[in-house]
């Protein structure tokens, strides 16, 4: 029997070390990023040009048509999918946000009255901001437009996530604390939009929703949560949970809330 090709290799890959993808002063490697996502576009174009081809060389051979039909489907046809998870991950790098969290678990969510001013957590979500705005406009030569407003769109989708998980931690929350939380919100937005032409800002439902999600009487709560499997059933529960303490239900009754909310989040989850 013929040894199959690549079986029990251990393959191990590692970037070459004159790409610095880290660093502020390389930018990331931002330019470099795009170099290599449109490379493997172009292969991929390649590849479809080169089908037609292969399946003619390869037509009387079964097992290898199918496995020229996988090959594609499992790889070839991926490549738009790949690109938009590369770039998708860039903000990660670019924009951490533990800090960020970090500040939004000092943040009393249950005020008796609401404040006039925004947290500081904005302050410091807005100084990010215009960093990544700074480095992208130094890269204006270098970078494409549309990418730099793809990045800039992905680092505002992965803030306003990184909104409801700092949110959901919340333990205790009142009515003035979701205001709070609506406040802290709309000044971001507003801030975003002196930096970014780009309308309307995204995600801005997906974290509205959420806060206020907490005033629905309780016996919208299961509709509520069989319609938005965007959020994570951690988010979900520590949404319950402090709508039942803010709305001040009895302890059998949260219990029983929370129960069955779990149930609805397990059964949608298989």
């Amino acid at each position: 029997e013929r040894p199959r090709p690549h079986s029990n290799v251990n393959l191990s890959f590692k970037l070459n070390a004159m790409v610095d993808i880290t660093s502020q002063e390389a930018c990331y490697g931002l330019c470099e990023r795009h170099c290599a996502v449109e490379s493997l576009m172009f292969l991929a174009s390649v590849m479809r040009q080169l089908e037609p081809t292969l399946a003619h060389f390869i037509k009387f051979r079964q097992s290898a048509t199918e496995g020229l039909k996988v090959f594609y489907s499992t790889t070839v046809d991926c490549m738009a999918e790949l690109k938009d998870c590369l770039w998708r991950r860039v903000p990660y790098v670019v924009m951490p946000m533990a800090d960020i969290v970090a500040q939004m678990d000092k943040v009393k969510w249950n005020p008796k009255e609401l404040g006039a001013y925004h947290n500081s957590y904005i302050d410091a979500l807005q100084k990010k901001f215009q960093l990544l705005s700074s480095l992208l406009a130094s890269l204006k030569t270098r970078l494409p437009d549309e990418v730099s407003e793809m990045i800039l769109r992905n680092a505002i989708v992965y803030t306003m996530e990184q909104l409801v998980e700092g949110f959901s931690h919340a333990k205790k929350c009142s009515h003035e604390g979701r205001a709070m939380m609506s406040h802290d919100l709309e000044t971001l937005c507003k801030n975003l939009r002196l930096v970014t032409s780009i309308r309307p800002i995204p995600q801005h439902r997906y974290v509205d929703e959420y806060i206020k999600a907490y005033y629905m009487p309780e016996q919208d709560v299961p509709n509520w949560v069989h319609q938005h499997a965007e959020y994570t059933s951690e988010q979900v529960l520590a949404l319950v949970r402090t709508m039942c303490d803010g709305q001040g239900l009895k302890k059998k009754q949260a219990q029983a809330l929370i129960s069955q909310v779990e149930a609805i989040l397990k059964s949608t989850a298989m």
